[in-house]
């Protein structure tokens, strides 16, 4: 009976080791505790923040996808409610260039921010993309001006710059759907809360 037990230990800890370095090299699951970053409480009174979001320089921002983050951004829907997404941050080239490449799995209320010097026009392509995305085009005072839904993934040699009218500092890419799963729509305002 012993040596059932015995045996039975040994491979469910073998199977253990080989799942964590299975998933260590294509990152299926991400196993992490940390404090929730979207406990985030609604004032009831006027946030001057809503109107003009800022992010605060007290750490560098995070310029690889590999990384963990506690930064999240917090949306105010079309009901006026908080949507929060914990958000890798893009601001180097290489770190936009790679984007969401290759990624199979984003959480939920997870999502990419890329961060540019201004507003402006940029190329933007989501190349080797294997998730649908909702792509949010926010300017500099925190307005999100175009939104871009359910984006197919593109795995071509060349991909499709996608094309936004108006000017924007900042892309938020999301899972697919997710804006109108949240109600969230073009002229809603961000606030960014970036260590």
């Amino acid at each position: 009976m012993m040596n059932k037990l015995l045996k039975i230990l040994l491979s469910l800890v073998a199977t253990g080791g080989v799942f964590y370095e299975i998933n260590s090299r294509f990152n299926f699951v991400k196993i992490a505790i940390v404090d929730n970053p979207y406990d985030v409480k609604e004032e009831k009174e006027e946030d001057s923040t809503q109107n003009n979001p800022t992010i605060t320089d007290t750490e560098p921002l995070i310029d690889t996808m590999e990384e963990k983050t506690d930064n999240y951004v917090s949306i105010y829907n079309q009901a006026g409610k908080l949507v929060n997404v914990s958000v890798e941050i893009a601001k180097e080239q290489a770190a936009k260039e790679k984007g969401l490449a290759n990624r199979r799995y984003l959480g939920t209320y997870s999502g990419l921010l890329y961060v540019y010097e201004q507003n402006a026009l940029y190329p933007f392509q989501i190349k080797d993309s294997l998730l649908y995305l909702d792509i949010l085009f926010i300017d500099d005072n925190g307005t999100i001006v175009d939104i871009k839904q359910n984006v197919s993934p593109c795995v071509q040699n060349t991909c499709e710059d996608i094309k936004v009218d108006k000017m924007y500092k900042y892309i938020l890419e999301v899972n697919g759907n997710f804006c109108k799963e949240n109600d969230i729509i073009i002229g809603n305002s961000i606030t960014f809360h970036l260590k």
